[in-house]
């Protein structure tokens, strides 16, 4: 016996929050002489949990975000509304990784403090005048620092992810 079910409308719904989803994470490559940007990104299914954004919030100072929902699908993409939304919002708070790590997480842990939800993300603030990046690791990979005399480093201390534990304050890494 074979079942057999037309998923058109549960598809063409997931295209549309994808539509709405690439919408909520665009933003233009700020342009400067100093330093340049560059990005991809490539969800695994049509809508996830991934997250990115990119700010040029004053004269000298870039803030870069990288965050990752748990799960798959639009439960996870959901959240990533949630991380636009809180960008704009805390948006005078980006240039300091670890206040705005704090507001994020416990805007998470308030949302979803019984579901066992959580994320992890990175925020870095770079100073395009004198060189410093500053950022935050909450739960995530380390980035990686590429430096001119071709050696590779991971950088930022390990912080516990975004809503998981009662935590008063990330530490930051310069």
């Amino acid at each position: 016996i074979e079942v057999f079910r037309d998923l058109t409308a549960p598809v063409q719904d997931q295209l549309r929050a994808k539509a709405i989803q690439e919408l909520a994470i665009k933003c233009e490559l700020p342009q400067d002489q100093r330093v340049s940007f560059e990005m991809r990104y490539q969800p695994r299914d049509i809508v996830g949990g991934d997250f990115f954004h990119l700010e040029q919030v004053s004269d000298d100072c870039y803030a870069i975000l990288v965050a990752d929902a748990k799960g798959h699908g639009v439960a996870a993409a959901l959240y990533t509304m949630l991380l636009r939304s809180l960008c704009q919002e805390h948006r005078p708070d980006l240039v300091s990784p670890t206040r705005f790590m704090g507001i994020l997480h416990e805007r998470v842990q308030v949302l979803v403090r019984d579901e066992g939800y959580f994320g992890t993300a990175v925020l870095a603030a770079y100073d395009a005048a004198c060189g410093e990046l500053r950022l935050v690791r909450a739960g995530h990979p380390a980035p990686l620092l590429f430096r001119a005399a071709g050696t590779v480093e991971a950088i930022g201390c390990a912080n516990p992810a975004l809503g998981m534990l009662p935590i008063s304050n990330y530490r930051e890494t310069t």
